[in-house]
């Protein structure tokens, strides 16, 4: 009759207390299913062991607990071993179980003396229970097996690396053996594994069990003990009485099985001299199929064994998490107060994402990153903490980044992750901006998780801005620079990371920023040309001079002045982390509001959203035709508005209320209603306890139109950006120098078309259009586009 159990109700508690590699009780077994396919394994086994010795086949009983590195394969084991040691009393123990076994104590090649082999290892630990056991000695059972041992011990000096000084000093040392060392060894030799049978057999009759069980930890972690090792099963092992249990992952005894293959087919390397370079594939197959069948012979598809992860065996368990003497908690809550605590966030999706994401790791590592957590203290140790538990991962991913030195300047952490991101594809780019773990990739989820941590902790509020106006700058443009110039312009990065945001702002539009697309009066991200003499006004007499920033033409050899909105949330930034507010009405106040600790934290991911939306809404404004006649200080309105929307929209404490989710393009009208739906009160801010990072910005005064600085004669003034297409022309020929958009690399075009929103919606003819209207190049013809789309399309 088949057995099927059912575990939909098992409650599983984890103590993450317990950190040590031991078995955990087995009330609170984890590996449920495995344990029970292992017992269902032993039973058949020993069920179908012949009464008598003569009649015993050639078999391998040899069982696979299959997972990689970290799984709990050790602790799986030693549960089982005092499961089967206890005589399976548990009564939550379902599974048919067998009995009159005897359990071998675990066996770890990694720990045996290089000189010894482990079939005398294994011998020796029969001996020894057998020895311990024995109350007569002068019982005919205990003389059949001294019998047994002794011609055992006789064609043991046979093996490879085992002569009769080894077995007799380091084995048995008693005058028994010494006497058998003039036998003739030979003899017993070829009738090892026949003497082997007999000796376990009489070892067997004398403890009055059916099988031993022996357990082999770690084989496939060190190619030479793991070879020997395979070997010995497959050439000695083969009584029905010896369960061999082997730990370890199936991919690399694949590898040590496929080295065996090589060594036997070509020990002396003849083959890869001679042969190899022109029948490769030839011989590759063979080996393959012989790895196969090697693998098949002596670790039966149907005896292997998958521990699961604890994302799997959720699906059928309950499991709860206890720490830190608290009441246990369910893992899904667990995770929940992990997220809550430590990214400052009660987002249910990202609990989800994070929860499916570490429940896949090996539980080894889920244990550690959970066990180093305590709600009540997140602090630079808990990062540390992280850094060890993935440093492989963390090494390989972050190679170019220093992510590890959490005593360096915040503004360098920064930097390195604006540069950091800049390189990835855009996918990958937006899962790690905003800290979310991606489905396919555990590698990358490791270092997503850590950057989450890592600045969620060191993050404050005061910081918030600044971290987006300095990483966003960086990350946005970076895919659109020339290939050839990036290593130039990375280099340019890195040199400013003590700039200030403004510096930043100003040195990266200069030294960086694509100037072409200003020299045909298209709108740049923010900025608005003013005129010569604006901006001598404004020079040193005006506090407008915070929202200037001035562009260097080498062609023309003029400079040109612009009023940007970036810089003045840059400046804003420099307040915050620098505690400088140039005397500007109102804001020393403002800087107050965080220094008192009145401002809740935002988790990360959400502020750099906030930026690249922020980016898409200052875009949307300043290609809308009905904005086209407005004054800069209506694109300054539309900008705040359209800037504390998407923080407010992005807020969880707002959540609950169903908000208008689309941007502000042509009037304030969007934020106005949203405000009203969240019954907002500007005026009862300043008597909160605590303020949401929104209700902290929305009190900024700079980001108040109504403030005294917006109302500059200048900015009353109808933007003029158009202006420069009779401005900045080439004196030479005096006429604009477009580039070449035939001219530039397949894979400069294929970014620029990707650059355009949406593109995949539009038509050849659109796409030509606004490349040549919106981004300033030409000979950008409709069959040209048509036949790159056709390209980037089908490389897909």
């Amino acid at each position: 009759m088949s057995y099927e159990r059912t575990v939909q109700d098992q409650k599983i508690i984890i103590d993450l207390n317990e950190t040590d590699t031991k078995g955990f009780e087995t009330n609170n077994f984890i590996q449920v299913q495995a344990r029970d396919k292992l017992f269902i394994l032993i039973k058949k086994f020993v069920d179908h062991i012949p009464d008598k010795l003569d009649h015993f086949e050639r078999v391998h009983h040899t069982i696979l607990i299959q997972g990689k590195r970290g799984s709990g394969k050790t602790s799986f084991i030693l549960s089982i071993k005092k499961q089967i040691e206890n005589g399976f009393k548990n009564p939550n123990l379902d599974a048919p179980t067998p009995d009159k076994l005897e359990i071998l104590s675990i066996i770890d090649p990694t720990l045996i003396e290089s000189k010894e082999h482990v079939f005398i290892n294994i011998i020796t630990r029969i001996k020894e229970q057998v020895e311990e056991a024995i109350k007569d000695k002068n019982d005919l059972v205990y003389k059949n097996w001294k019998s047994s041992l002794v011609k055992l011990a006789g064609g043991l000096s046979m093996l490879d690396g085992v002569g009769s000084e080894h077995l007799k000093d380091n084995l048995w040392d008693s005058p028994e053996l010494s006497l058998e060392k003039g036998l003739s060894n030979s003899k017993h030799g070829y009738k090892l594994e026949e003497n082997f049978k007999n000796f376990v057999h009489q070892s067997l009759q004398v403890l009055n069990k059916k099988a031993f069980v022996l357990i082999l930890d770690d084989i496939d972690t060190s190619l030479n003990e793991g070879r020997l090792i395979l070997e010995t099963i497959r050439k000695y092992l083969t009584t029905p009485q010896l369960i061999t249990i082997l730990l370890g992952d199936i991919e690399l005894y694949s590898t040590l099985v496929r080295q065996l293959q090589w060594e036997k087919i070509d020990p002396k390397q003849t083959l890869d001299k001679y042969e190899l370079k022109d029948n490769r594939a030839h011989y590759l197959n063979q080996i393959e199929h012989l790895e196969e069948q090697y693998l098949i012979k002596i670790l039966m598809p149907e005896n292997r064994i998958n521990l699961y992860s604890l994302s799997e065996i959720k699906k059928s368990s309950n499991i709860f998490f206890l720490q830190n003497n608290q009441p246990e908690q369910f893992v899904d809550q667990f995770i929940s107060d992990w997220v809550k605590y430590t990214f400052h966030s009660i987002d249910n999706e990202l609990s989800i994402k994070y929860r499916n994401s570490l429940l896949c790791e090996q539980l080894r590592t889920i244990l550690q990153v959970f066990t180093n957590w305590n709600k009540d203290e997140i602090s630079d140790e808990y990062i540390y903490s992280l850094q060890h538990i993935f440093f492989t991962s963390l090494n390989k991913e972050f190679k170019n980044f220093d992510f590890f030195n959490l005593s360096q300047n915040k503004s360098i952490l920064i930097y390195n992750f604006g540069l950091y991101i800049a390189g990835k594809s855009k996918l990958i780019k937006q899962y790690i901006s905003h800290f979310e773990p991606d489905p396919l990739d555990i590698e990358l989820n490791r270092a997503i998780t850590y950057l989450a941590v890592l600045f969620s902790i060191k993050l404050h509020p005061h910081d918030y801005l600044s971290f987006m106006i300095k990483t966003g700058y960086v990350f946005i443009q970076f895919p659109y620079w020339d290939p050839k110039l990036k290593a130039a312009k990375i280099k340019v990065i890195e040199s400013e990371h003590t700039l200030s945001a403004s510096k930043f702002v100003e040195n990266f539009k200069l030294n960086i920023g694509s100037y072409s697309n200003l020299r045909f009066g298209s709108k740049t991200f923010g900025t608005h040309f003013i005129k010569r003499d604006d901006y001598d006004l404004i020079r040193n007499h005006s506090f407008l001079s915070i929202f200037h920033i001035q562009y260097f033409d080498d062609e023309s050899r003029s400079n040109y002045n612009f009023i940007s909105f970036f810089k003045l949330l840059a400046f804003i930034a420099d307040c915050e982390t620098n505690e400088q507010t140039n005397g500007i009405e109102g804001m020393a106040e403002w800087i107050s509001l965080f220094k008192s600790n009145k401002v809740q934290r935002m988790y990360a991911g959400k502020i750099l959203k906030i930026w690249d939306e922020t980016a898409d809404v200052v875009t949307n404004i300043d290609q809308r035709n009905e904005n086209k006649n407005k004054s800069i200080k209506d694109f300054m309105s539309l900008y705040i508005a359209g800037f504390l929307n998407r923080i407010l929209i992005e807020s969880e404490e707002y959540r609950e209320f169903e908000l208008n989710n689309y941007n502000v393009s042509t009037s304030e009208q969007i934020f106005s209603d949203n405000l009203h739906k969240i019954n907002f009160d500007k005026s009862n801010l300043k008597n909160k306890e605590t303020l949401t990072y929104f209700e902290y910005m929305y009190l900024c005064p700079m980001l108040d139109i109504q403030h005294p600085i917006y109302q500059e004669p200048i900015l009353s003034k109808v933007d003029v950006t158009t202006e420069l297409l009779t401005i900045v022309t080439n004196p030479t020929i005096n006429k604009l120098t477009k580039p070449d958009f035939k001219k530039l690399s397949y894979e400069n075009k294929k970014e620029i078309i990707q650059s355009i929103k949406n593109w995949e919606r539009y038509a050849p003819y659109t796409i030509a259009k606004k490349i040549r209207k919106d981004m300033g190049y030409q000979n950008a013809s409709h069959s040209h586009i048509e036949h790159l789309i056709y390209q980037i399309k089908n490389e897909k």
